[in-house]
């Protein structure tokens, strides 16, 4: 690809390109989790939905059928799940969740944004892993 940097190791948080839109120019794969499914998150997906029902604005309308799970991720030793859906205004949206072992307590993390950038899950995993946004 034409003006796509690609890595074998992954990007450090202080070489992202310093504008969120030029994050789309990075080609970042991770490795899935040895389960790659929606049911291995440590958050129900009612949870999930909890936290879009106070986020999203359309967050009370919102059916299960409308996340469509994409993938798992392991960056280091951070954990990923990550959702899309679209809001009835057309905007492409992407809810994930984090998980991280912190000494014997699991630290857990929901976000959600719209994909505002055309970002692919995996460079929406990263800006999220290094709280871009």
């Amino acid at each position: 690809m034409l003006g796509v940097k690609c890595r074998k190791n992954m990007i450090t948080c202080d070489e992202l390109p310093d504008k969120n839109e030029d994050l789309s120019t990075i080609n970042v794969e991770f490795p899935y989790l040895k389960e790659n499914t929606a049911a291995s998150c440590p958050v129900s997906i009612n949870e999930v939905m909890e936290y879009l029902a106070m986020e999203s604005p359309d967050g009370g309308h919102l059916k299960l059928d409308d996340l469509e799970f994409i993938r798992t991720a392991k960056i280091r030793r951070s954990r990923y799940w990550i959702w899309q859906f679209y809001e009835s205004d057309g905007a492409h949206c992407y809810v994930t969740v984090s998980a991280e072992r912190r000494f014997i307590q699991l630290q857990v993390c929901i976000g959600y944004d719209e994909n505002c950038f055309n970002l692919s899950p995996a460079q929406y995993i990263l800006s999220d892993y290094c709280q871009c946004y």
